[in-house]
């Protein structure tokens, strides 16, 4: 299918221009429709106009910037393809039974709300962050010759208006109410994570749907608690927005650009509606600190403002957002704070340090120019509806290799050749691989991409090279390999290692036989000086998991390790719990493996050592744990976010990913830093960690998984609760730690 010809429905969005000039470039001919709709859903005078154009033009797809029902229906009848690009959350059109058309194709910038509409049945619904347009900022930035010079701004509203049901209410007892007040104080001391809808009760559900006189069409299927957190989530927003801009002017003074209503705080310098087109760019790059606070109901997702801030060359300061931190790493390209003091503290240290300033705005634009550009994702999408992309949420595909092969690929040119023969080699034969190696922006002046361009030229039925313009770690380099995979069957091997000759024949055939999600296997440990077997098999075995108590030992990993290597996959699990690695880090496996484990209905444990693991002095196991070490327990926090977003997996098994989630974030991160004489864990971080523990795992000691541990690990555990008042004592408390655990 090839769309030639798009209709572009305008309905009022911020971006909707730089929309279609993007689309202007890649597409032969793009028509407009700016007719307001009055009825998202059922609006003759707007159905008149769209089939109009559809035929008149023929049209080979209608696109929109958010989601409107009856532009689904139109393109439903017509029998043309609906693109939506979702930059708002919750988007509650997308609940409508429209959304379940074949020819319906949703992108959204949320990925948590995407893989819950996916969850719910949608058949074509994609992760799509949003974009910016950097060289159009330029020259508006070029163009305007009054930009507001200015130490902080804050571009954005209070959103108090009609749509805060919460301030409307009227019924709620005053139990309610104070749980209410309870459930958004909590959220308030949290980022990344959202509690609401898992803490919400039914009947606090229908109390709150009455007082507030929540309606939706009947032919929308929202979940109700969604519904109902979005109020909650709405009203915190609210009450952050006004409280930090609040703080910020009172102690630094504030620019605020807003069309609402002004604020009357002492420090507040009220500038007015800044055009998105004209003036926007000009006021992000005169500011020196850009504030941004994503609103609650944004649960994961970058928010097009922190794109355009960076896309303008502004300095990005923001409240910490899962996908933010993914993207863009915290004092590198941008700054992230966790709570309103650490918004402070930061901002006064960013106003004393103007070339660090300058410094991360120039990379932060670098990094969107190079990532979130419209030329280049825009034809991601079209790619994806014409049929000539697979993308991460496109379901099965016919293809005609057995297993997908990733290689993540850094300055590897010399070792990649070693790790290309034993591809070769494989008994299965090279016909039956799709070998994907992703360059992750290696620096050695394109030696690894030369030669993985041979290696293309090599087999190129059998490869598939990508090429990443920004290093985002062996996570991130996996991530965007799982994205091109069309193997029924997965393995993951490293740049530096081989794989044994009969290695994807026999985890092929043994996963064939017994119907295994999962295989786990054993590999050598290779240095200059010795071979020796990892031997975490002992002997074969199969597990079916069909009860709780049979898949407790895999979430403990009493039966295996957390390593993504030493695994054979089957990709229906990999697409069934949207598993993927974090990025820009190391300790990238967990994230990715105990999902597998979460979901997987037979595992296979195989006593065969097929994988040679070979290790270098300069490898990122052995010269990095230290100065990374942190990134341990960031990652493990992602894990535990994941869990507690699958609300049906979590509530069974809150006691075992309780009792992970302490020993992996906290056990082993002390053990780490005890290990390694450059670790950075500081008094402050210890602490955070502390309260992170008991704000997750609040009943811990109640928690029965943890009864069944040794006393040792007990008495480690209630370090949690343990004071600190120096670095002196968190020393002493880590070596008593290792000391317990060793």
């Amino acid at each position: 299918m090839s769309l030639e010809k798009i209709i572009l429905y305008r309905g009022g969005s911020c971006n909707e221009q730089r929309v279609k000039a993007g689309l202007e470039k890649i597409v032969p001919e793009v028509y407009e429709i700016t007719q307001h709709c009055d009825n998202y859903d059922m609006d003759p005078a707007l159905a008149e106009v769209l089939f109009s154009m559809i035929h008149g033009k023929k049209a080979d797809a209608l696109f929109s910037v958010d989601y409107y029902p009856i532009l689904a229906e139109a393109a439903h009848v017509a029998g043309i393809p609906y693109l939506s690009w979702i930059i708002d959350a919750p988007h509650y059109t997308l609940y409508s039974t429209t959304s379940f058309y074949d020819n319906v194709y949703i992108f959204h910038f949320d990925r948590e709300e995407a893989n819950r509409l996916i969850a719910l049945g949608r058949p074509n619904v994609f992760h799509q962050p949003l974009a910016t347009d950097v060289s159009f900022f330029s020259e508006c930035i070029r163009n305007n010759r009054d930009v507001r010079q200015c130490d902080i701004s804050f571009l954005g509203r209070s959103y108090q208006n009609e749509h805060d049901y919460f301030e409307k209410q009227d019924g709620l007892t005053e139990f309610e109410m104070g749980y209410c007040e309870g459930l958004m104080n909590t959220q308030h001391e949290l980022y990344g994570v959202s509690i609401m809808e898992r803490a919400l009760s039914d009947e606090i559900c229908d109390s709150l749907i009455h007082a507030c006189d929540l309606k939706v069409p009947g032919t929308y299927d929202i979940p109700r608690k969604l519904m109902v957190a979005s109020v909650l989530e709405k009203k915190l927003s609210v009450r952050e927005r006004k409280n930090m801009v609040k703080k910020v002017a009172e102690r630094f003074g504030i620019v605020l650009y807003s069309d609402t209503e002004k604020m009357v705080t002492k420090g507040v310098h009220y500038a007015g509606y800044a055009d998105y087109e004209t003036q926007m760019a000009a006021s992000f790059h005169g500011s020196r600190i850009n504030l941004n606070l994503t609103l609650r109901q944004i649960h994961s997702g970058i928010p097009l403002r922190a794109l355009d801030i960076m896309g303008s060359g502004g300095f990005l300061l923001s409240n910490w957002q899962p996908e933010l931190a993914e993207n863009f790493k915290d004092g590198e390209s941008l700054a992230l704070f966790g709570s309103e003091e650490e918004m402070l503290e930061k901002t006064a240290w960013y106003l004393e340090h103007e070339d660090e300033r300058k410094r991360i705005a120039l990379k932060g634009n670098e990094i969107v120019k190079a990532v979130f550009g419209y030329d280049e994702t825009l034809k991601s999408m079209i790619e994806t509806v014409s049929g000539s992309k697979t993308m991460q949420n496109a379901g099965e595909v016919s293809n005609n290799h057995r297993i997908s092969v990733i290689v993540p690929c850094y300055n590897c040119a010399e070792s990649i050749m070693g790790t290309w023969r034993s591809l070769c080699a494989q008994t299965i034969g090279i016909n039956e691989l799709e070998c994907i190696f992703v360059d992750d922006a290696s620096t050695d002046n394109g030696a690894t991409w030369c030669a993985l361009l041979q290696i293309e030229k090599e087999a190129p039925e059998s490869v598939v090279i990508i090429h990443l313009d920004e290093n985002m770690h062996q996570g991130g380099a996996r991530n965007v390999g799982i994205s091109y995979a069309t193997g029924k069957y997965l393995q993951f091997l490293d740049a530096d290692d081989e794989l044994e000759p009969e290695a994807c024949k026999t985890l092929y055939d043994h996963a064939e036989k017994t119907n295994a999600d999962v295989i786990m296997f054993n590999h050598l440990f290779c240095t200059a000086h010795e071979v020796r077997s990892s031997g975490v098999v002992s002997e074969d075995e199969v597990y079916d998991i069909r009860t709780k108590e049979d898949r407790i030992p895999f979430l403990n990993a009493t039966l295996v390790t957390y390593g993504c290597t030493n695994k054979f996959y089957r990709m229906e699990l990999i697409r069934k719990c949207r598993a993927r690695f974090a990025e820009h880090v190391i300790y990238e496996e967990p994230l990715f493996v105990y999902p597998c484990f979460l979901y997987a209905g037979r595992v296979a444990l195989l006593n065969k050592t097929l994988y040679r693991y070979i290790l270098h002095q300069d490898s990122t196991v052995t010269s990095k744990l230290g100065r990374r070490l942190l990134d341990h327990p960031s990652v493990q926090l992602q894990l535990l976010a994941y869990c507690m977003e699958h609300e049906e997996i979590y509530k069974e098994y809150r006691d075992v990913i309780g009792l992970y989630f302490l020993w992996s974030y906290y056990c082993e991160t002390l053990c780490f830093a005890a290990e390694h004489s450059d670790a950075i864990l500081s008094l402050e971080y210890f602490r955070g960690m502390q309260d992170v523990c008991l704000k997750f795992v609040p009943d811990w000691r109640k928690n029965p998984e943890i009864q069944k541990v040794s006393e040792g690990v007990r008495r480690v555990l209630e370090t949690m609760e343990k004071p600190v008042e120096n670095e002196a004592q968190l020393w002493e408390l880590v070596a008593a730690v290792c000391n317990k655990l060793s």
